[in-house]
């Protein structure tokens, strides 16, 4: 009885981690930063690369990068791949190509340190909006769903962050 229950629960989360379930997926959220933070702004589509960007004059609001973290890798690319029609942009780099060069160009990632550790998470500006990435899909099998697909940021949180990456470009 008890390897038959504990073979049934291995076959559920085998089943749940192949498909995408949310059922792992906490792990990638954060819930709470203790202590002081320091953010590190880069202005590059590589964040080892690039150079940090220092804004002096920006109060840095610990809960607001919980909340664009979250936002950001609330967005799971496995889900996504099925319903590209719930993803905000697609650019898809052989029809519009400068348009992917000007996005890949626009990443900011934004870097919070703090005690016991630290989250990275990018955010990309296409016609004064701003969007997390999701997925790049090529095309072998779909040639017409080849592309990179982007969700655009909420509105609450554009409203906040929106400024504060408008200076970071400013002083970079």
């Amino acid at each position: 009885m008890r390897k038959t229950l504990a073979s049934l629960c291995v076959l559920v989360m085998t089943l749940c981690f192949m498909t995408g379930c949310g059922l792992f997926r906490a792990k990638d959220k954060i819930w709470s930063i203790k202590g002081d933070i320091k953010c590190e702004f880069h202005i590059t589509s590589n964040h080892k690369i690039g150079k940090p960007v220092d804004i002096n004059n920006v109060e840095f609001d610990k809960d607001q990068f919980i909340k664009l973290y979250n936002e950001g890798k609330s967005y799971d690319s496995s889900y996504y791949m099925k319903h590209l029609d719930k993803l905000s942009l697609r650019l898809d780099p052989n029809t519009q190509l400068e348009d992917f060069m000007n996005m890949d160009d626009s990443e900011i990632s934004i870097t919070a340190k703090y005690e016991g550790g630290q989250n990275v998470i990018s955010v990309y500006r296409y016609n004064d909006k701003l969007y997390f990435f999701v997925l790049n899909m090529g095309g072998r099998s779909k040639p017409e769903e080849q592309g990179s697909y982007y969700m655009e940021m909420s509105d609450k949180l554009a409203e906040y962050w929106g400024p504060v990456i408008e200076k970071v470009l400013q002083a970079g």
